[in-house]
């Protein structure tokens, strides 16, 4: 029999980008080779029945909107906005977190009791800095608990507190607060495995918990289906695709790549928007890049 797998994705939406495309990508492909059941937030339903499944049936939406909606409001007053300050959102999570998978685990308790699901499985949040209070409960049930792929949390480099700054990350300082949250040591305890999603985050979990070094970037085909057709030539043409804030540090490729832009060997395409656009278009402009790097 296929495994009947529980699946907790409070982000999972496949219109969306980043770790919520991320999580929804992950969960229709585990749901490819066991009996999978979403669970997820409300905001996602529509787009998720877009995608042909059926509610109660594939996939069940928890409203917390009530917390997530303060959380939100709470972080952007205290300077998470403007696509700056996302520790603040990181620090605040847990809060959310916490509501989403108590509201699951009262829905859910009855069946995880009569042996529904042989797993449950969390896939966000993706953040090591977020943890779930699920693993004592579902060891006491004898169900096996699998996080991730967790990813991320990496420190700034040396050299890089200015934009670190720029980016009001003040956080950043007090990084390894979060394990002082609780279901920090009782998830990697008693979770039955762990997945990082790189090898930095890997080496930030205990070493006597069952981590799996399991790296989830790539591209579904699918998507991207374009086969190559332009052949390699001179001037290469380059793309910076992201958002325009400090911490992308486009302005250090304008200047990295700034000889090769002059010489006409290169182009440079930067598709984005955010609040660096300014100052990045002055960049070029003061350079005297304008013919080759287009906004």
């Amino acid at each position: 029999m296929r495994p009947r797998v529980l699946l907790f994705a409070e982000t999972a939406n496949p219109e969306f980008v980043s770790v919520p495309l991320i999580a929804w990508s992950l969960s229709e492909a585990i749901g490819r080779h066991v009996d999978v059941h979403l669970v997820t937030h409300i905001r996602n339903r529509d787009a998720i029945v877009r995608q042909g499944w059926r509610e109660g049936i594939d996939f069940t939406a928890i409203d917390t909107e009530w917390v997530t909606r303060r959380i939100w409001d709470m972080a952007h007053l205290l300077g998470g906005r403007d696509n700056k300050g996302w520790t603040i959102h990181q620090a605040l999570a847990p809060i959310g977190c916490f509501a989403f998978e108590t509201a699951a685990w009262r829905r859910f308790l009855p069946d995880l009791t009569a042996g529904s699901y042989d797993l449950v499985h969390r896939v966000t949040p993706m953040s090591p800095t977020t943890p779930s209070l699920l693993a004592p409960r579902l060891k006491r049930l004898g169900i096996p608990l699998v996080v991730g792929p967790v990813n991320g949390g990496v420190p700034w480099p040396p050299g890089f507190g200015d934009r670190m700054r720029k980016e009001r990350e003040m956080l950043s300082y007090f990084r390894n607060a979060f394990k002082l949250i609780p279901g920090y040591r009782s998830m990697r305890r008693d979770a039955a495995a762990i997945l990082a999603g790189s090898q930095f985050t890997l080496s930030e979990l205990p070493a006597a918990t069952r981590s799996f070094y399991v790296p989830e970037n790539g591209i579904d085909p699918k998507r991207f289906d374009k086969p190559r057709t332009r052949p390699a030539q001179l001037p290469l043409r380059g793309a910076f695709v992201g958002r325009l804030v400090p911490y992308k540090a486009a302005d250090v490729l304008i200047r990295a790549a700034e000889e090769l832009l002059r010489q006409g060997l290169l182009h440079l395409d930067i598709v984005g928007d955010g609040p660096e656009r300014a100052a990045l278009t002055a960049q070029i402009a003061e350079l005297g890049l304008t013919g080759c790097v287009t906004m």
